[in-house]
């Protein structure tokens, strides 16, 4: 059995999809197509693969308004590492690579689409990968024993979102944030399915348009909720060296805009010997670099809370071959005088931290139900700076809510000047239908949002390349992540404060620590010499 995994959205989805993918290997599937060797990459079906027949499949309609394959989801970023590090927020984590026949495997049974909800552009897109896969199972056929070339899974927070408009689309089955503990019964199902081939049309409900019975979907949607959070064991993907570690989820905090409470539910901290274990599994698997993860982190209630799994992670690492431990996404209300104490005491954890500021008008930030101030927000970054030499500091920037004046953007612009975040996720207000915000008078005019959005994205890029100015020269710890697709001479690697760069790749493996100087810098990435292999 054979499968094919495309993942979109925040860090939370890459985990769970590595989270899926080890079922997926327990099971006995395997990728359907090889990956690009760089974790992660999606390799798009070539026509050739099939055959074009009168298939059973009608024609879908055509989806319209989508974003083309190459638009991204991601919000407006300065950040040199957005993908290494960065906020618990959307972004577009796959990649439109090509690709020639060689390397492709056999046509999957299931191909799986781990979704984000959070903007409705994220929505869109998904609605739009649905339609081209559906497009290539109607131009495969059926297979000989009657069954289809592949069922299709839509997980994450699309599918508890959109939930009708992904049936009507084609989706076979759905497994939104609650449910991600069923995945295995989806697979057991669907290897039953293949393995009779009695089940067609529960398989692929196009076959049955007329009723628009989506048989095996029905048995798993709206099923109870998995007691402890539906937390894997592990979310480690095979030879990386660095991993997601997920202590919580979902939500409390309701912000006006945000629809994540919503879709991932109320916080749920996981059991500390839980995540103990997984940190001791890493280990074994000679990970680096872990990073906590959760969607308001440093909210975790078990053992002590934050402060304490800072402790408890610090310890479990000890002589083992993980050095490094980041965390995200942190909010600014929760990042207290003890957890502070103890990021300070160990020095394992990097000194980088993204702490969403949303905004510097204390107006706007009681309209975002946010729970700090403009003066709380800068005495926290001086706490952090006091405490944590060296630190840097990236954070999301959100413009254009609803009822925001000049005076408000004016605040932000000051309060930026006056922390200069090394880097930032930048982007402009989107209505989100089912959030307090949606219905708040005031909606400011989409070319003054733009106009507003490029102002703040033209002062951070000047603190940016202050900062990225004043590192050059400097000498750092790297962690050497993969070869440079760019360059298959050059490594990329990067720092404890989340600083991208590339260096020589002769005699560099994937997992190395080694100190690098920065001799140069190209765009966000700098350039780099190594100085010592540790």
């Amino acid at each position: 059995m054979n499968y094919i995994l495309e993942t979109y959205g925040c860090q939370m989805n890459v985990a769970e999809s590595a989270a899926m993918e080890q079922i997926l290997r327990e099971h006995g599937w395997e990728k359907s197509l090889e990956d690009d060797g760089n974790g992660g990459g999606r390799l798009l079906f070539h026509k050739s693969l099939y055959r074009h027949k009168k298939t059973p499949y009608p024609n879908l309609p055509r989806v319209r308004g989508l974003q083309s394959p190459g638009a991204g989801l991601s919000p407006i970023s300065t950040a040199a590492g957005a993908a290494s590090g960065g906020n618990l927020s959307a972004r577009d984590d796959t990649n439109t690579i090509g690709y020639s026949e060689k390397n492709v495997k056999p046509i999957p049974q299931l191909v799986i689409l781990n979704t984000c909800s959070v903007r409705a552009t994220a929505e869109q897109r998904i609605l739009g990968r649905l339609a081209h896969w559906n497009a290539a199972r109607r131009r495969g056929g059926a297979a000989k024993n009657g069954t289809p070339p592949f069922a299709i899974l839509v997980a994450g927070c699309a599918a508890a979102n959109i939930a009708d408009a992904l049936r009507k689309g084609g989706a076979d089955y759905l497994l939104p944030p609650a449910e991600k503990h069923r995945f295995a019964d989806i697979l057991i199902e669907l290897e039953e399915i293949y393995r009779s081939a009695k089940h067609h049309a529960a398989v692929n409900p196009a076959d049955n348009a007329e009723n628009n019975e989506v048989l095996p979907e029905a048995k798993f949607h709206h099923t109870a909720a998995a007691a402890d959070g539906g937390f894997s064991q592990t979310h480690y993907t095979e030879d990386a060296a660095s991993a997601f570690v997920p202590v919580m989820s979902g939500c409390d905090n309701f912000c006006s805009y945000c629809i994540v409470p919503y879709l991932r539910g109320r916080e749920t901290s996981r059991p500390p010997d839980a995540i103990t274990k997984e940190i001791d599994f890493l280990a074994q698997k000679g990970v680096r670099e872990i990073t906590l993860l959760g969607q308001n982190v440093n909210a975790y209630k078990n053992g002590g809370g934050f402060a304490g799994l800072v402790r408890l992670a610090a310890r479990r690492i000890e002589g083992t071959p993980i050095r490094w431990i980041r965390f995200l996404s942190a909010h600014p209300k929760d990042m207290g005088a003890d957890v502070i104490e103890a990021l300070a005491e160990n020095p394992c954890f990097c000194r980088h931290i993204h702490l969403p500021l949303q905004h510097g008008s204390d107006r706007i930030l009681a309209a975002m139900n946010r729970r700090y101030t403009r003066a709380a927000y800068l005495d926290l970054t001086r706490q952090l700076r006091a405490a944590l030499p060296s630190l840097t500091l990236t954070t999301d920037i959100l413009v254009g809510f609803p009822g925001e004046t000049e005076d408000d953007i004016e605040c932000l612009l000051s309060l930026m000047n006056e922390v200069r975040f090394d880097s930032a996720f930048m982007y402009h207000y989107n209505p989100r239908k089912g959030t307090a915000a949606y219905h708040l008078p005031g909606r400011i005019d989409e070319d003054v949002k733009r106009e507003r959005l490029g102002r703040v994205i033209e002062l951070q890029n000047i603190h940016t390349k202050a900062a990225r100015q004043a590192a050059l020269g400097a000498e750092r710890l790297v962690l050497c992540d993969k070869p440079s697709r760019k360059n298959s001479a050059e490594f990329l690697c990067h720092s404890e404060h989340d600083e991208m760069c590339v260096i020589p790749a002769a005699g560099v493996s994937a997992g190395d620590f080694l100190r690098a100087r920065f001799t140069a810098l190209e765009g966000s990435t700098f350039k780099a010499e190594h100085a010592a292999l540790l």
